[in-house]
């Protein structure tokens, strides 16, 4: 019987690409408190800009399997803001930890009816609106946007829930865009989720 390479080799590619994709939307993060003098110095020029009468600044550094980011965290009028860094000091992201009765109606609507058609039950354990620092503005609108709460074009739903399908339960990570469309789903691993959940 004559062995068909091609045929293997398709599927040694196939199960790479796989592999590969499952690995990228797992969410395995590791966050580690640090002192103030180990964050970036680029970085805490930037938290200069910051409001007065903050409250709780504390500094973190974060790993997963493919990069480390700089992660301060603070409390400002009753809400907790999470203001993420690349390995060089640069902005990613701020991130506001918020409740679902802040979501607006239409938007909840949507993420609600994306949701119901894939899992047969699912509960939010976590959501979070999301500034990202693009090419479409620069870091300190960013900053001011997210800590004036403005609904720009830029803001996304980081929304962690806990999901059932055929009677398994999951941890998720889903990113909704400021109309309710699903942009990525991510599975949390358990070593993750307290971190996440903070």
């Amino acid at each position: 019987m004559k062995y068909n390479f091609k045929r293997a080799f398709l599927i040694v590619l196939l199960s790479i690409f796989y592999s590969l994709q499952t690995h990228s939307q797992t969410k395995n993060e590791v966050e580690k408190r640090i002192d103030k003098s180990e964050f970036p110095e680029l970085a805490l020029k930037y938290l200069q800009n910051l409001p007065d009468n903050y409250k709780r600044l504390k500094f973190f550094i974060e790993t997963d399997a493919t990069k480390v980011s700089y992660e301060a965290k603070l409390k400002y009028k009753k809400r907790y803001y999470s203001i993420e860094f690349d390995k060089n000091g640069i902005l990613e992201d701020i991130e506001i930890t918020i409740k679902k009765r802040h979501l607006p109606k239409p938007l909840l609507e949507k993420i609600n009816a994306s949701l119901k058609e894939i899992y047969d039950k699912y509960r939010f354990l976590k959501i979070q609106k999301q500034y990202k620092n693009t090419s479409e503005n620069n870091s300190i609108s960013v900053l001011n946007n997210a800590f004036q709460n403005d609904n720009v074009n830029t803001i996304y739903f980081e929304i962690i829930a806990e999901v059932t399908l055929n009677k398994k339960r999951d941890l998720k990570e889903f990113t909704f865009d400021k109309n309710g469309k699903l942009i990525s789903t991510k599975v949390v691993v358990p070593e993750s989720y307290e971190h996440v959940l903070y």
